[in-house]
């Protein structure tokens, strides 16, 4: 079933994280918790079906500031470029990050965009949409361009993809002010 791992995933981070003043929310997982529902990107500062670009699986909070740590996309099954692109650029090209159930959170320096794709051995290829990616973040101006950092990891069973996510968070925490 589509977005299961990434719900199992997910609860395992916000079960790690919630302790430490984090909320996590994510997109895949029983509708009645209150962590669950669409974190999505929108290119107006309030959400609408027609402005919606993009939907992100997790998405990190630090509950006090509510600055967004971390803004996830799992693609479960593969690596492939142009998806890769296309959920880089779809943040980048947005004005504010909507979080479930109408909750808050700010983009900016401190969060780090985190795509993950299940495959091994493009190296050179991630650098090269990270490069791109980076030089586009001025271009686009304010919004959810803000964002200071940009990583493209990936996993190639499914039992990587939590320590993978795990070690990314802990580097996402320690970067922020």
């Amino acid at each position: 079933m589509h977005g299961q791992l990434t719900a199992k995933v997910a609860e395992a981070i916000r079960s790690k994280y919630f302790d430490q003043g984090y909320e996590v929310y994510y997109d895949h997982g029983e509708a009645d918790n209150v962590f669950v529902g669409t974190i999505a990107v929108s290119i107006e500062e309030k959400l609408s079906r027609e402005n919606e670009i993009s939907q992100l699986d997790i998405a990190v909070v630090e509950q006090e500031s509510k600055h967004i740590i971390a803004l996830i996309e799992i693609e479960e099954t593969s690596d492939k470029p142009k998806t890769l692109i296309g959920d880089v650029f779809a943040v980048l090209m947005g004005k504010s990050i909507q979080l479930p159930r109408g909750k808050k959170g700010e983009v900016g320096d401190w969060t780090t965009l985190l795509v993950v794709g299940k495959g091994k051995g493009h190296e050179e290829r991630y650098e090269y949409i990270l490069k791109m990616a980076n030089k586009a973040k001025d271009v686009f101006g304010k919004g959810t361009s803000s964002i200071g950092n940009i990583v493209i990891d990936t996993f190639a069973r499914d039992d990587e993809l939590e320590p993978v996510l795990m070690r990314q968070i802990e580097e996402a925490i320690k970067r922020k002010p």
